[in-house]
């Protein structure tokens, strides 16, 4: 059944020529292939979902979260002046090595970040997706985990004035969170409720290997419902990296497609308004089958994907005995134990219980401080 919500959907044409060194775990063109699977899907005909092009943002967009000096050092990275300089976290052999046409990469997911906010507050869209967003790692002046710019952070500026739960499923760097938003992440000690002005304001749920499709919404579904109960968040942003789905080339859980987009599902039925970035994934056919799955449950349509892939760009990137939407799930020993689980929840449940409860604020009042794109029914915001 196709759903009420309406939907904006940012992709940027040029993204999957963006190369990181050939033996390089991350891969631009996973948001190419989603593309071109959602094509063939024919998931774009639906008159609820609307196709944007990312703006691109200045100087001073970016800015707004990392340093003038780290921002010019990225600039100047060029085709044909691949500059490294460890200083700043780019250097070749490493995590964020100089490649062609960096700035654009950094455009393109700081500005669908931004562009989806854009969406959310000012058009009034129920879901904004950005896949080639959610590159979280990047610090204030250095590159870090394959990210260059932190579209993520920059972006929460956007929704300062506004009760925001901020949920990262899988792996990610600690932030330093602060304002009226919530971090809720899968790392970190169990302890760890923040720091400084973020104190209290973070949620860390760490798993070990192998963790499953039900072991994994025991825990999601419980806890999300109670931060929702207790926190009424005005937006939610759901950083909803495919590192977590089994066989990873770097993740360690062993999560199904319908597992890891049952978390969406979830979120989606408290009629929040809500952001989908991207991040982690570097099996690439298995993100290009998620997050197309995800795309076409964001819109309410997933049960009219055929099993069989469609016929499409990308299609003999997929094994020829294998060319179907979902895989099948391996037997990673899931080295969570069940009471550990049940006792996580239960920490996890009682200090939500004890949150201060967010003002109520509307969520149409953009903070004064904070500049976005005009929202318009066209194909750029």
């Amino acid at each position: 059944m196709v759903s009420s919500k309406r939907v904006s959907y940012f992709y940027d044409s040029s993204v999957g020529s963006i190369k990181y060194p050939s033996d390089h775990y991350m891969k631009p063109v996973r948001m190419e292939m989603a593309h071109s699977l959602l094509e063939a899907y024919g998931v774009f005909s639906n008159s609820n979902i609307d196709i944007v092009t990312p703006y691109r943002p200045d100087k001073k967009d970016l800015e707004m979260f990392h340093s003038p000096e780290y921002i010019h050092f990225l600039q100047g990275v060029t085709r044909n002046n691949l500059k490294a300089d460890n200083q700043f976290g780019v250097h070749g052999g490493g995590d964020c090595p100089p490649i062609n046409r960096l700035m654009d990469l950094c455009e393109i997911s700081a500005g669908g970040s931004i562009g989806a906010a854009a969406k959310l507050i000012r058009a009034g869209h129920d879901i904004a997706i950005n896949w080639s967003g959610g590159l979280h790692h990047a610090k204030k002046g250095k590159a870090s985990g394959f990210c260059y710019v932190n579209d993520s952070v920059r972006n929460s500026r956007a929704f300062e004035s506004f009760p925001t739960c901020v949920v990262h499923r899988y792996r990610c760097t600690p932030w330093r969170w602060s304002g009226r938003s919530l971090l809720i992440q899968l790392i970190g000690g169990k302890d760890d409720v923040g720091a400084e002005g973020g104190k209290y304001y973070s949620i860390n749920i760490p798993l070990d290997h192998g963790i499953d499709d039900l072991s994994f919404s025991n825990l999601f579904r419980p806890i999300i419902s109670k931060v929702i109960q207790v926190y009424t968040p005005e937006a939610i942003v759901l950083q909803a990296g495919a590192d977590s789905l089994y066989g990873d080339r770097l993740g360690e859980f062993n999560l199904s497609i319908k597992g890891h987009a049952d978390c969406l599902k979830h979120l989606m039925s408290f009629d929040i308004p809500l952001m989908l970035l991207g991040g982690g994934g570097y099996t690439i056919e298995n993100v290009a089958r998620c997050w197309c799955y995800e795309t076409a449950v964001a819109i309410g349509v997933e049960g009219e994907l055929d099993e069989q892939l469609p016929d499409h760009k990308f299609i003999n990137s997929y094994q020829g005995n294998q060319r179907t939407l979902h895989f099948p799930v391996g037997t990673v020993p899931n080295k969570n134990l069940e009471d550990e689980l049940i006792e996580l929840r239960n920490l996890c449940l009682e200090r939500v219980s004890q949150f201060v409860h967010a003002p109520s604020v509307q969520f149409h009042e953009t903070p004064a401080v904070f500049e976005l794109p005009e929202a318009e029914d066209d194909e750029r915001c």
